[in-house]
């Protein structure tokens, strides 16, 4: 994830050029691109938000991304916007060798176990729990239900 990628150029609804930078772009594992504009749903309906993306997103080179989505709290639920919060935290500071040891017990686990459990199997103290949390996004571990992923969450092995 890019935040504040370059801007783009474009002509609005009344043909007077612009210069925009959305919020976010997100490159997936199978390589298509997201470019996202995020914004309280109050503030893009006044600004009629959605229009004015529909001009910039014509002008949007093609390899900048494939689509271009307004996100706002109306298209999730509050567990997953803090979830999100967290991991944009989390994914500011990298330890790869915490990351490593949680893919090796991830590869290991035969049933269940809660993150706390997880963490004392670790036995690298706080480092873990960043390091859980960003494996469960990058698909390495897996809830056993959606919601807030606390110390309680059964988590299971994933891809690795």
């Amino acid at each position: 994830m890019v935040e504040q990628p370059p801007a783009i150029e474009y002509i609005d609804a009344d043909g007077r050029k612009r210069s925009k930078r959305v919020d976010q772009l997100y490159t997936f594992a199978d390589g298509s691109k997201y470019a996202a504009e995020i914004k309280p749903a109050e503030r893009a309906r006044a600004q009629n938000l959605e229009e004015q993306l529909s001009y910039l997103a014509a002008a949007m080179p093609d390899d900048f991304a494939d689509n271009l989505v307004l996100i706002t709290e109306e298209n999730y639920d509050q567990w997953e916007a803090l979830n999100a919060r967290r991991l944009f935290a989390y994914r500011r500071e990298d330890d790869p060798e915490a990351a490593a040891i949680i893919a090796d017990l991830a590869a290991e686990i035969d049933l269940p176990v809660t993150i706390s459990e997880l963490i004392v199997r670790a036995d690298i103290g706080g480092r873990a729990w960043p390091e859980i949390f960003k494996a469960i996004y990058a698909g390495v571990l897996h809830p056993i239900q959606d919601g807030v992923i606390d110390l309680d969450m059964l988590v299971e092995g994933g891809v690795v």
